[in-house]
C-alpha cells in the first residue's frame, strides 16, 4: 500500500529579533550621530554667524546645502545600497560626514563651511540616512512598526543630547574644537556600518501562512524649523544655553511622537489616517501660535507641542502613502518625496535668511510655516471624501 507524505510549504522571513536587535541598535546609533548632529546645526549656525560675521542669508545657504543633500541623496543611496551594499554605502556615508566635520576645524570663512559642512556632511548624512531605515525593514516584519520607530527615532534624541553637548563644546573650546571632536565622535558610524550583515544570513524558515508585511519608511522633514529655532529665541532675549535647550524640547517630545506614531502602525486602535491629520494639524497650529509666546515657558510648551504633534506624523507619513498608493510604488513615491524635500531644504533657508534681514524677525516665518502647515491638513482631509465619491460614481457606472 502506497502512503503520500504530506509536504509542508515554507518560506524565509526576516528574524524580527536576533541579529536585527544589533542592526536595530547600529541603525539607532547612525541616526544620533549625523541626521542628530545635523538637525542641532541650529547651535552651531549661531556661532558660525558671530565668528565670520555673516549675513543671515550669505550663512544660511551653508544648512540649505547640507539639508537638500542630506534629504535628495535618498534615491542615489538606495540604488547603490542595492548594488553594492547597506554596509559599504553606510562606511562611505560616515567617512564623508566626519571627515567633514573635522575638516571645518580650519575654516576662515563661511565660504569654506560651505564645502566642508554643507556639502561633506551633507553627502554623508544623505548617504548614511536611508540604509538604516532600509535595513531595519528588512530584518523586521512583525513588529515593523516599532523597529522603524525605534531606529528615526536616533535622530530625535541626537537632538536632545547634541545641543546642548554643543554648546558646551563651543563655550570650552570654540568652534574649532567643536567641530573636532563631533567629528571624531562621528567616526563611531564606520563600526556601526561593519554591523550590517546582509539579512539573507539571519533568515527563518516558517510556514507560508505567517508573517505580514506593515512596515514603513519615514522623512525626517521638521528641520526649515530647528535651524531657526535657536536664532529666534536668541533673537527674543533668550541666552544661548536656554535658547540650545528648545532643541532637546522639541526632539523628546518628537521622539515619542515618532515611536508611538510608528507602534500605532503595527495594531488598528484607530485609523492610521485620523492619527496623521492630527499630527499634521496640531504642529501646524504650534508653529502659528508660537511667535505669541510672551515667556520662556510658553515658547517651551509651543516648542515641545510641535515636537510632539509632528514626530506623530512623521513617524506614519509612509505608513499612509502604502495605503494609499499601494506598496508596489512606496519605493518611487519616497524617492519622489525625498528629492522635493531636499529641493525645499535647499531654498527655504536662504529665503527665510533675506525675510529677517528685511524685516528683522522671524515671527512672521514661524507663522508662515504654521499656515502653510494647516492648509495642507485641509487637504489631508478632503481625500476621504474625494475617495468616498470616487468609490460611489464607480458603483454607479
Amino acid at each position: 500500500m502506497l502512503t503520500r507524505k504530506k509536504v509542508r510549504r515554507t518560506k524565509m522571513i526576516p528574524p524580527d529579533g536576533g541579529w536585527g536587535w544589533v542592526v536595530l541598535s547600529s541603525a539607532l546609533i547612525v541616526n544620533f550621530l549625523i541626521p542628530g548632529t545635523v538637525k542641532s546645526f541650529g547651535v552651531l549656525f549661531v556661532e558660525f554667524l558671530h565668528v565670520f560675521k555673516a549675513s543671515s542669508t550669505a550663512a544660511s545657504w551653508m544648512p540649505a546645502l547640507c539639508y537638500f543633500l542630506y534629504s535628495s541623496l535618498g534615491p542615489l543611496s538606495s540604488i547603490l545600497s542595492t548594488k553594492y551594499s547597506y554596509r559599504t554605502v553606510t562606511l562611505i556615508g560616515g567617512t564623508f560626514a566626519a571627515s567633514g566635520m573635522m575638516l571645518s576645524y580650519f575654516a576662515n570663512s563661511v565660504t569654506y563651511l560651505y564645502i566642508s559642512y554643507g556639502l561633506m556632511v551633507g553627502i554623508g548624512a544623505g548617504l548614511s540616512f536611508p540604509p538604516t531605515v532600509y535595513i531595519v525593514t528588512q530584518y523586521f516584519e512583525k513588529l515593523r512598526g516599532m523597529a522603524t520607530g525605534l531606529c528615526i527615532s536616533g535622530s530625535a534624541i541626537g537632538t536632545i543630547v547634541l545641543p546642548p553637548l554643543l554648546q558646551h563644546l563651543l563655550d570650552r573650546f570654540g568652534y574649532r574644537g567643536a567641530v573636532l571632536i563631533m567629528g571624531a565622535i562621528t567616526l563611531n558610524t564606520l563600526v556601526c556600518g561593519l554591523l550590517y550583515h546582509p539579512v539573507e544570513q539571519h533568515m527563518k524558515i516558517v510556514p507560508l501562512d505567517d508573517g505580514i508585511d506593515n512596515g514603513a519608511l519615514t522623512l525626517d522633514d521638521n528641520t526649515n524649523f530647528m535651524i531657526l529655532l535657536p536664532s529666534y529665541a536668541i533673537a527674543e532675549g533668550f541666552d544661548k544655553n536656554s535658547s540650545a535647550l528648545l532643541l532637546s524640547i522639541v526632539s523628546a517630545l518628537d521622539l515619542i511622537g515618532r515611536i508611538g506614531g510608528a507602534s500605532l502602525s503595527d495594531i488598528d486602535f484607530v485609523p492610521k489616517y485620523y492619527y496623521f491629520v492630527c499630527g499634521l494639524g496640531t504642529s501646524g497650529i504650534a508653529l502659528a501660535l508660537l511667535p505669541m509666546a510672551t515667556s520662556y515657558t510658553m515658547l517651551s510648551f509651543f516648542c515641545g507641542l510641535f515636537g510632539l504633534s509632528s514626530g506623530m506624523y512623521i513617524g506614519i507619513t509612509t505608513v499612509i502613502l502604502a495605503d494609499m498608493l499601494g506598496t508596489e510604488k512606496l519605493s518611487s513615491s519616497y524617492g519622489i518625496s525625498l528629492f522635493v524635500n531636499g529641493v525645499l531644504q535647499l531654498v527655504g533657508p536662504p529665503i527665510c535668511g533675506v525675510i529677517f534681514e528685511n524685516i528683522l524677525s522671524y515671527k512672521p516665518i514661524f507663522l508662515a510655516f504654521g499656515i502653510i502647515l494647516i492648509l495642507g491638513t485641509a487637504l489631508w482631509a478632503v481625500v476621504p471624501l474625494i475617495k468616498r465619491n470616487n468609490k460611489k460614481d464607480i458603483e454607479a457606472i
